[in-house]
This record gives C-alpha cells, structure tokens and sequence, in this order.
C-alpha cells in the first residue's frame, strides 16, 4: 500500500509545475481512475486510523470513519465524487466533505430538501473561504 501511496504522490506532484490554480473538483476530474482510487483508499485509511486511536482514549466518542468511511468501496466513493463534482456549484467543496455527502446519499439517510439546505450552506461556507483553490499539486488545506 505505501509503494502505491508513493506513486500517487508522484503522480500528483507532476502536476505541480504550473502555478495555475484549480478547484478540487477541478483536481478531482484531473485524476485517473487509479488515483482517484489511491486517494481514496489513503484518505479512508487515515481516518479510519485516526478514529481508532481517539476511540482507544475516549471509546464512547463516535467517530465520522464509524459512519462515512469503513464499510463502502473505494469504486462506490470514487463513482459518487465523479457524480458530485459534475456539478459546477460542488467544485470548491473539499473531498473530505463530498465523501460525507456522498455517503449519506448513499445511504438515502435524508431528504432532497435536507441534501439542498446543507450543500446551500457548504458551498457558502467554501465560498468565504480565502483559499477554496488549489495549486496544483498542493493542498491548501
């Protein structure tokens, strides 16, 4: 897994000779379906490590992994946050929170005008923000 983790990085940072700057839907749709899947399994794998060392110091903490991450497939992710990110208005949402979106769509665990209100006050949200961009190649968050 770290030798794929590596190349992946590799792979991003390819991109990062331009100082043109991109959204991360933008980043998102950039990708192959390989790194879309690495990206994925590494951002899952970090969560799900985090909240299992929080759990072992507070074990009546429910974590986000609990809910969002463990139990769907990097394909299931990656084909929602292709579906999320056609949409021009999610391009400046974080991935961290498409896969939450994506996961409650997945589980049909609200309603469309629940779905709407929350992506009304999210894209808001990364609209503030100073730095909803980023350079290629690096995060800004």
């Amino acid at each position: 897994m770290r030798i794929l983790l590596i190349a992946f990085a590799l792979s991003v940072s390819s991109l990062s000779s331009s100082e043109e700057k991109i959204t991360y839907g933008e980043r998102w749709n950039l990708l192959n379906d390989s790194e879309k899947t690495l990206y994925i399994a590494g951002y899952r794998d970090g969560w799900v490590n985090l909240s299992d060392l929080i759990k072992g110091k507070h074990p009546s903490l429910k974590q986000p992994s609990d809910i969002v991450l463990r139990d769907l497939s990097t394909d299931i992710y990656s084909l929602s946050l292709d579906r999320f990110y056609k949409d021009k208005n999610n391009e400046k949402i974080h991935y961290g929170q498409a896969l939450w979106i994506a996961r409650l769509d997945y589980d049909r665990a609200w309603s469309k005008e629940e779905r709407e209100k929350y992506l009304e006050i999210t894209r808001k949200h990364y609209d503030k923000k100073k730095s909803n961009r980023l350079k290629k190649g690096v995060e800004s968050e």
